[in-house]
């Protein structure tokens, strides 16, 4: 009898209130946490996948004469991984082999033989980047903004969605030959491991920044809001050190003793966070700043692999003070391809400091 009364009566208000407010004050309290646990996990996997990189590149090299892959080739055929250099030029329109879509670093690493989740980051949009021409009866292989008439029967070799990109003052594009003569532009080369000073601080590939669902990538040219996604780009990490060069190719060899043809980026041109707002699409299509491309979603960090096999989660900041990209331009020649080793050599910081600013 007593015991039915009790169910009878049940919670009061004030006591379901009390309830309600406890569960609330827990979830506030776990709620960060379990973000800041899935953030971590999320850094971590990145970053096993920034290691399988490097390893695949180790690979690589081993059978290929302790040479690196370049970023990107135009192949020779409609499959597989033969190219030549006569068919990658500096002109777009001349490029002999560009009816073949490209040939991605991710593929002369694995050629699909391992999962294509590693390279991808799941932090991004679709845990990557698109190609440039895919595969236009799967979806997931586009985002809206890509332009449909790219949709070819032509399928890049590249893995369907890509979320890290490479160092390109030691993974090359696809430009080796000069067709015009006498305009002494530089040509790419590739690079052997044993190149470069020290492998331990150079940096191999970094995660990129996803923003507005890939828009970081694309093409800005088009006006459309359509564009090509350019996710196949290197960075390019150095600019010119004397004139404004957006153009990595037209810079001129070094003129005087002791003076260098690039630079390390000054802590004015690595983008704030409103002007990554401002500057979002386009990133790496854009020479000229596409340093900028290097991801900020882990607490403004980025997962580094570097050549020697490492991994680092760094601030883009950190590895400009350190010198991490390299003390040359190792996958540029000369002027005309002819000059010294200066001629591709890098300003530190600190030096461009020491000489004014150029002055």
């Amino acid at each position: 009898m007593n015991k039915a009364r009790w169910n009878a009566q049940g919670f009061t208000l004030i006591e379901l209130l009390v309830v309600i407010a406890i569960i609330a004050l827990l979830i506030g309290i776990l709620l960060p946490a379990l973000g800041a646990a899935r953030n971590s996990a999320q850094a971590l996997k990145a970053g096993a996948n920034a290691r399988n990189i490097s390893q695949g590149v180790a690979v690589y090299g081993a059978t290929n004469r302790d040479y690196l892959p370049p970023a990107y080739t135009y192949p020779t055929t409609p499959d597989g991984f033969n190219w030549r250099p006569e068919g990658q030029t500096l002109e777009v329109e001349s490029n002999p082999d560009g009816i073949n879509g490209y040939a991605h670093w991710s593929y002369f690493l694995f050629g699909g033989a391992v999962p294509e989740d590693a390279f991808e980051s799941p932090k991004t949009t679709n845990n990557g980047a698109p190609r440039t021409f895919d595969n236009p009866n799967d979806p997931f292989d586009q985002e809206d903004w890509q332009n449909p008439s790219n949709q070819t029967l032509v399928t890049d070799r590249q893995v369907p969605r890509i979320a890290f990109t490479v160092n390109g003052a030691i993974m090359p594009r696809n430009k080796f030959q000069n067709i015009q003569n006498g305009w002494g532009l530089r040509n790419n080369v590739l690079v052997r491991v044993d190149q470069i000073t020290s492998g331990s601080n150079t940096i191999l590939a970094a995660e990129m920044e996803d923003r507005f669902e890939w828009r970081s990538v694309a093409d800005v040219s088009n006006s459309s809001g359509e564009g090509e996604s350019k996710s196949h780009r290197p960075i390019v990490p150095f600019k010119a050190a004397f004139g404004d060069l957006p153009n990595v190719y037209n810079v001129p060899n070094a003129q005087g003793r002791g003076r260098k043809a690039f630079r390390y980026y000054l802590p004015t041109e690595v983008f704030t966070e409103e002007e990554m707002r401002e500057q979002g699409a386009g990133l790496l299509s854009r020479d000229e700043f596409n340093l900028n491309i290097v991801s900020r979603a882990h607490n403004g960090r980025s997962n580094f692999s570097f050549v020697d096999g490492h991994v680092s989660l760094a601030e883009l900041e950190e590895t400009l003070q350190k010198q991490q990209w390299g003390d040359r331009f190792y996958s540029l020649t000369p002027a005309g391809g002819t000059g010294t080793s200066n001629d591709t050599a890098v300003y530190t910081r600190d030096e461009w400091e020491r000489i004014g600013a150029g002055g």
